[in-house]
């Protein structure tokens, strides 16, 4: 059979139960504010990084793209020139 424990107490001491004197200590109350303050930390924490990863992506994506219209629209310039040339270099070849 199982015995059962009785926690006996002094009078005017406060009964508390084995498994809750984490937080009834100085020591306790404080690494309890600390967790308070650094769990909610380390959970938001990735989310924050990947959203300023996902802004810097999507603005080097966005210079590239200008980028990439810039030299496409100069080398659109360069083959007209070319066509240019080259048919107005043929013109007396054909009369």
């Amino acid at each position: 059979m199982r015995e059962k424990h009785s926690i006996s107490t002094a009078p005017g001491e406060r009964r508390t139960l084995p498994g809750r004197r984490a937080f009834t200590t100085l020591q306790g109350s404080l690494i309890g504010l600390i967790l308070l303050v650094l769990v909610p930390f380390l959970l938001s924490h990735p989310y924050l990084s990947f959203e300023r990863y996902e802004y810097r992506k999507e603005g080097a994506l966005q210079a590239n793209l200008e980028i990439a219209r810039a030299v496409a629209k100069g080398f659109e310039t360069f083959a007209g020139l070319v066509r240019q040339s080259v048919s107005s270099a043929g013109m007396p070849m054909r009369s």
